[in-house]
């Protein structure tokens, strides 16, 4: 069989284009080995086994609120208020060597830029460029540990390390590329990403500004946040918030993780994931309260909201307590919806049961669909409404005084509920629908 010139080209610039990968892909991994303080002798059996230390310590006097900026190439970062106005700084350089005079060495060769001014402080340390790919000479990194004025505006980097920030009242930007980050009893806006680890919130009051904490690979969990918009991200981990307050719009998104809400009151609220659970209990929610998964189950209860619009590509939907309009629709899962207060229904499952209990809206028209499961409708005796009932494979059946007008038909019903109010459409092609009245509240 003869080769085509076309194919053969396609295939080599393949080739070519996975080896590119290849080669980048190994350079970067060990790139961020050595930003991490470690070589590749790590990867043999043979790490650095001494490490230096060496500490420093200084006092910056200020007379009034302080702008601090720390960047570290390879470090933690802890910033946390103190008494008094003054910053005291704790510089802690690090050598990691075969030999601990090499590892000594190489600590006392750091050297750390320090830039004071009238109401600003500014530290910072870069680590050099490796001339060589596969280095296994020393490694070097610095931390910072800073205690501030509690007024103070704070801007943390760091390549590899963690960021901490404690009792500061002022902006705050926490930038890591690999690590955690943890903010607590912050008073000012803030933005905090990291682009592997965790980032943890506690207690962040942001008043009229706004929150942002996200990660590409880790969790985000936030208690007890207060701003305008709140953003909380991950691509990859679980976004956990409890006891948050959005006088804006709260967004909560997962690429792949579950995403938890308790007692969050919110102008509006999303909460979605690409890949897994959504669950939100508690809290108010003046505007619309969004909760989709592309694949996972949708739990909302106890949340009073304007509107609720809930969505599962391959999950069922639970609600309970709800007040307003109902949106619901999953492609493959069942549809629950419990305790329902003056709902305007829109309620779809393309597989699944559709379940219903609670008093509807006398104002509009509600619809309840499922192309492949039974239709079940709990409502109040005296519900007075206008039905439409039909299932393409399946019966009808009402515990209810149905009043059906024209000819009978056992899996078509036309007619009436206590004289006829607000129109209700029923359908399903394959399944039972099923009307029985609400059981009486005690």
């Amino acid at each position: 069989m003869r080769s085509k010139p076309w194919l053969v080209a396609v295939l080599g610039l393949a080739l070519v284009g996975t080896c590119a990968v290849s080669v980048w892909t190994l350079y970067t991994g060990v790139a961020w080995l050595a930003a991490a303080d470690m070589s590749l002798d790590v990867l043999r059996g043979r790490g650095r086994e001494n490490t230096v230390e060496i500490v420093a310590h200084a006092r910056y006097p200020f007379g009034g609120p302080v702008a601090l900026t720390v960047e570290t190439s390879a470090g933690d970062v802890d910033v946390r208020a103190g008494q008094g106005g003054a910053v005291e700084v704790r510089t802690i350089r690090r050598g990691w060597a075969r030999t601990a005079a090499a590892a000594e060495a190489a600590a006392r060769a750091v050297v750390v830029t320090v830039r004071p001014s009238t109401d600003a402080l500014a530290l910072a340390y870069e680590a050099p460029e490796r001339e060589r790919l596969l280095d296994t000479g020393p490694r070097v990194g610095v931390s910072f540990i800073v205690t501030v004025p509690r007024a103070t505006t704070v801007t943390l980097t760091t390549g590899p390390g963690d960021l901490t920030l404690r009792g500061t009242r002022g902006a705050a930007t926490l930038t890591a590329a690999f690590g955690e980050i943890e903010v607590a009893d912050l008073e000012g806006t803030l933005a905090a990403e990291s682009r592997t680890g965790e980032v943890i919130l506690d207690g962040v009051h942001a008043g009229g500004g706004d929150v942002s904490a996200s990660t590409a690979f880790g969790d985000v969990r936030a208690t007890r946040v207060v701003g305008r918009d709140v953003t909380l991200g991950s691509r990859a981990g679980d976004v956990v918030a409890e006891d948050l307050v959005a006088t804006g719009e709260a967004l909560l998104e997962s690429g792949f993780g579950g995403v938890g809400a308790t007692s969050v009151r919110a102008g509006a609220l999303s909460a979605t994931s690409d890949n897994g659970a959504v669950e939100v209990r508690g809290g108010e929610v003046t505007g619309t309260l969004t909760a989709h998964s592309h694949f996972g189950d949708v739990d909302v209860g106890g949340v009073r909201a304007a509107s609720y619009h809930l969505r599962s590509s391959n999950g069922s939907l639970t609600l309970s307590g709800p007040t307003g309009a109902l949106d619901l629709d999953t492609g493959f899962g069942d549809i629950d919806v419990t305790g329902a207060s003056d709902a305007l229904l829109t309620l779809s499952s393309r597989n699944g049961r559709v379940a219903f209990a609670g008093h509807l809206s006398p104002r509009g028209s509600h619809s309840v669909r499922s192309d492949f499961g039974d239709i079940e409708l709990s409502l109040p005796a005296d519900s007075a409404l206008d039905l439409e009932l039909e299932t393409g494979f399946g019966k009808i059946r009402s515990e209810l005084p149905v009043t059906v007008r024209g000819d009978v038909e056992p899996r078509r019903w036309a007619g009436a509920l206590n004289g006829g109010g607000a129109r209700l459409v029923a359908s399903t092609k394959n399944g039972q629908i099923v009307l029985t009245p609400l059981p009486a509240s005690r």
